[in-house]
């Protein structure tokens, strides 16, 4: 309207687009669960390496952790190999990252470890955060589940239960273990692929590792 100032109008027209935008991302989360839920996701699976994921999400995280005064403090294996698909295991550990960092004070520490256990690997985030109530707990990966005020907030919960129904996807398991007023932990376990394998044999398995869910 032309009586309003161009600065406001400016600032109007930004929120107008950030609201925009903050939903467009809503409803693809929405449409990616339902997708997963309904078995209509294709995977591609390959041989990959845990460790280096987690570096990389790592390294995309560095400006928002700089920006939070949070240090991430990686412990990992040489390597990791699980037969997963790699942008999809991106997915996961970025959210749990963003999530820790997100409740975590300014000057705290997230850590994330990568190790082995019998017949797979694993994955843990922890952070120092104000930690997830008992009667909460059960609900954190399901979508909207509005009571859980602290960590459904922006993202409705959407990004748990998206990284849920991956990690389910991988024959693997995700839970979540907190104490309020001392952080929250989630560990992932996948199953584990032999180091050993030949390179005739790994150039096979990914070959044939493109399969509809």
């Amino acid at each position: 309207e032309a009586e309003i100032a161009a600065e406001e109008r400016g600032m109007l027209l930004d929120m107008v687009y950030e609201s925009a935008l903050a939903l467009h991302h809503l409803v693809e989360k929405v449409c990616t669960l339902s997708a997963m839920q309904a078995g209509q996701w294709d995977f591609r699976y390959a041989m990959t390496d845990l460790c280096t994921v987690v570096l990389e999400v790592i390294g995309n995280t560095i400006a928002d952790s700089t920006e939070r005064a949070v240090t991430i403090t990686p412990e990992l294996p040489t390597t990791a190999i699980t037969m997963a698909d790699p942008l999809q295991m991106h997915h996961v550990i970025t959210a749990l990252l963003e999530n820790a960092m997100h409740f975590s004070p300014r000057g705290g520490q997230v850590g994330v470890r990568v190790g082995h256990t019998d017949g797979g690997v694993y994955l843990t985030v922890t952070d120092q955060g104000p930690g997830i109530a008992p009667d909460v707990l059960p609900r954190i990966f399901e979508a909207f589940a509005s009571a859980d005020i602290t960590h459904h907030t922006a993202g409705h919960g959407l990004s748990l239960a998206i990284a849920r129904q991956i990690i389910l996807a991988h024959q693997g398991t995700i839970g979540v273990e907190s104490t309020p007023g001392v952080g929250t932990t989630f560990t992932v376990r996948l199953p584990d692929v032999a180091c050993t394998a030949s390179e005739e044999h790994i150039e096979h398995l990914e070959m044939q590792s493109v399969y509809g869910q």
